[in-house]
């Protein structure tokens, strides 16, 4: 004899000898949805700025930070406690957007205080190789709309995209050239000039959007494409077998 209860996937069973036995059921989890890869090159704004930036881009699951510096980024935001580039100043709030967001994916930050050594010697080293890698500038070029839609990978699937956001005086001649030099392509974020912040939400969020939207359209295809594949053999084995009785039933009357 026994006497069950069952309560939040527990199963507790009492033997007449008194001795309680307990089951746990485990249900499956849902898997998250994998996140787009969207890595960021932010030249190093005002402490104040890049220390509201820090939850916001946790929170938008950006896969890598570099805070770089830049002509007009004013030296003594390096050495300001206010942007929380301290890891332990950082954390709790790169912790804080990931609980607002709702995943565990921390982005992984880099400090580039010298702009040419790293253009020249860690950029390719830090970033994906086959990333397809934009350039927010002022002036008329394509919209990053536009220009994210060409992200297209193997099979369909995403690439990885590289934003660099400039300081608010926006990236010299001679920076946009070596940027240039390693594949980044102009875009445009609109007629309005905006600032630092509101550019890094702007941009991120429409090449997230689209990195979502992409990753669903080609999972669709696959799916469809295996469903019309199994039919197709479902088809070629049907067919040899009408034929077969055709043939038959034919040899039959012949006979």
């Amino acid at each position: 004899q026994s006497n069950g209860a069952k309560k939040g996937g527990n199963k507790k069973k009492k033997r007449d000898d008194g001795r309680l036995f307990l089951n746990l059921e485990f249900q499956q989890l849902h898997l998250a949805p994998e996140m787009p890869s969207i890595h960021l090159i932010l030249a190093h704004p005002r402490p104040r700025v890049l220390a509201k930036l820090w939850s916001i881009l946790s929170q938008l699951a950006v896969t890598q930070v570099v805070i770089l510096n830049a002509a007009r980024t004013e030296k003594q935001y390096w050495y300001s406690d206010r942007s929380c580039l301290k890891e332990k100043l950082r954390i709790p709030l790169l912790v804080e957007g990931l609980q607002q967001g709702g995943h565990t994916r921390m982005p992984t930050v880099h400090v580039q205080r010298y702009f040419k050594p790293f253009i020249h010697e860690k950029l390719d080293y830090l970033l994906p190789k086959n990333s397809h890698r934009l350039l927010c500038d002022l002036g008329r070029h394509p919209s990053v709309r536009d220009i994210v839609k060409q992200c297209h990978g193997v099979n369909g699937k995403a690439r990885p995209v590289v934003i660099a956001i400039g300081p608010e005086g926006g990236w010299t001649q001679y920076e946009v050239e070596c940027l240039k030099s390693k594949g980044f392509t102009s875009v445009s974020l609109g007629p309005i000039i905006m600032r630092v912040d509101v550019a890094c939400i702007a941009a991120v969020t429409v090449v997230a959007e689209h990195l979502y939207h992409l990753k669903k359209k080609s999972k669709t295809a696959i799916e469809c494409k295996e469903e019309s594949r199994d039919t197709g053999v479902a088809l070629s084995t049907t067919v040899p077998m009408g034929r077969g009785l055709e043939s038959a039933a034919t040899d039959k009357r012949r006979n």
